[in-house]
């Protein structure tokens, strides 16, 4: 079923609060897979692109796709990638940053990592993958500075704002999700969550079994609280202590 309607929650960590959604009517045709905001100005990314806005989303009229029209090659690798996942660090100001985009060009079957500054709209494409590759999920770790997009075939991709760091395959396993606090990293799979004690370019994990759980997001909680405690969804719920241990499912 297509998604027409964009549910911001207006508390972007997990505080478990009695905060509010707002349906804002977006009249896009297309299955939204994620959304940032810099004040009034929003990204969303999708299946069929991306799509922007400079007056808060509200109303139809107030989002338009965007475009690459200065690079054919470029345009060519935008208008066949399905986009997974968009994502921003909050260190931008009220009203500008910049937004990071995964997904898969369809017509070669790579994975591909967009950035794109709001609201001037300039863009790069960062990364190309290898054929049969594909990103799914972004999150940033503040301890290492760094993005870090995780995608099927255990492809992880560490990068910042201006080039790539690193890319690596730590499993068969596709990833589904990825979560930071402080050091601590848990990357989401079918069936497993994979936990670092310590994320840095030594990649060393503790597997985690979760039997007849897709596993389908995780991510660590904020606030007072949540702080260290981690959460996984999909068609189970599991709860973490801060210690790691399962709390319940």
């Amino acid at each position: 079923m297509k998604r027409t309607l964009l549910c911001l929650f207006l508390l972007f960590n997990i505080h478990f609060s009695f905060s509010q959604w707002v349906n804002l009517d977006t009249g896009l045709t297309d299955n939204l897979t994620g959304v940032v905001f810099f004040g009034n100005n929003g990204l969303v990314s999708g299946e069929k692109g991306l799509y922007f806005t400079t007056n808060g989303g509200q109303g139809a009229g107030s989002w338009q796709q965007f475009k690459i029209i200065d690079n054919a090659g470029n345009a060519i690798i935008y208008d066949n990638t399905k986009f997974t996942h968009c994502y921003a660090e909050d260190s931008g100001s009220a009203s500008t940053g910049i937004v990071f985009a995964c997904g898969q060009n369809t017509l070669t079957s790579q994975a591909i990592i967009m950035k794109i500054e709001l609201p001037a709209l300039k863009y790069e494409i960062l990364y190309v993958g290898a054929i049969n590759s594909k990103l799914n999920n972004i999150s940033y770790s503040r301890i290492n500075g760094e993005y870090v997009a995780v995608g099927n075939n255990g492809l992880v991709v560490t990068f910042n704002a201006s080039k790539i760091k690193d890319a690596v395959k730590l499993s068969d396993d596709d990833f589904t999700s990825i979560s930071f606090y402080n050091s601590k990293c848990k990357i989401a799979a079918n069936g497993k969550l994979f936990y670092f004690e310590y994320f840095d370019n030594k990649y060393n994990f503790q597997e985690m079994n979760t039997p007849n759980s897709t596993n389908n997001a995780v991510a660590y909680g904020t606030g007072l609280y949540n702080n260290g405690r981690s959460y996984a969804v999909g068609d189970r719920f599991l709860h973490f202590n801060i210690y790691n241990e399962l709390y319940n499912n």
